[in-house]
């Protein structure tokens, strides 16, 4: 049994040393800082609107 816990530890541990990569067909690179900069500007929004302080 402490066997499997470590190894589960170490499998999630390891996961965090991966990259994600998103692919969208079709879109390029400029497509995809246009939508990130749009998704920032929305929860910044979001942010202020709470209340909490932009970093």
């Amino acid at each position: 049994m402490k066997r499997i816990v470590l190894l589960f530890a170490a499998i999630v541990l390891l996961s965090g040393c991966t990259t994600t990569v998103y692919t969208k067909s079709g879109q390029t690179g400029v497509d995809f800082d246009k939508d990130r900069e749009a998704c920032e500007l929305v929860v910044r929004e979001d942010l202020a609107a709470r209340g909490v302080a932009d970093t």
